[in-house]
């Protein structure tokens, strides 16, 4: 039997039929190979079938494919958000930023993976954010003491503009 992996499904039905072999879509799955193109074939490429036997076709799907991430450090966190899902990216989560070190409210200080790392567009990609402390050195409320609590006062979703 012919190995098609590799060739898109309407080759591998070609090569296949012309082979002696009935052939049946097998769908889509995750693979780091480029949408549509055959990933195996049941029975494999390579193995003995007789001619007239059904031959299921495997498609990847796409989703695992690498691409280099963005960066977008420095960017607000509504542009960064954009500019990830513009390279196709989906699952994008945030997180503070402990030590902003004087960056813009809301501008991102760093992601995870970090830009240019060939990553697949499903995997998660955190983003952190630059937040606003407040540092209470007041006397509080019970008015005797020092309440040196430095929280964060801005949520990452509340970021737009």
């Amino acid at each position: 039997m012919p190995n098609v992996v590799g060739q898109t499904l309407d080759s591998a039905r070609g090569i296949l039929q012309a082979a002696g072999f009935d052939t049946v879509d097998g769908g889509a799955s995750p693979s780091s190979a480029p949408a549509g193109q055959v990933i195996g074939t049941d029975p494999a490429g390579g193995s003995s079938a007789s001619r007239g036997t059904t031959i299921t076709i495997y498609t990847s799907d796409g989703t695992k494919v690498g691409v280099p991430l963005p960066n977008v450090v420095g960017q607000k966190a509504p542009a960064a958000t954009a500019t990830l899902q513009k390279a196709g990216f989906t699952n994008i989560s945030y997180a503070w930023d402990p030590n902003p070190a004087g960056k813009a409210l809301c501008s991102v200080t760093a992601t995870d993976p970090a830009a240019g790392t060939t990553t697949p567009t499903t995997d998660e990609v955190t983003v952190y954010v630059a937040g606003v402390t407040t540092g209470n050195n007041g006397n509080g409320n019970s008015g005797n003491g020092n309440n040196n609590n430095n929280t964060a006062i801005v949520d990452p979703a509340a970021c737009s503009g």
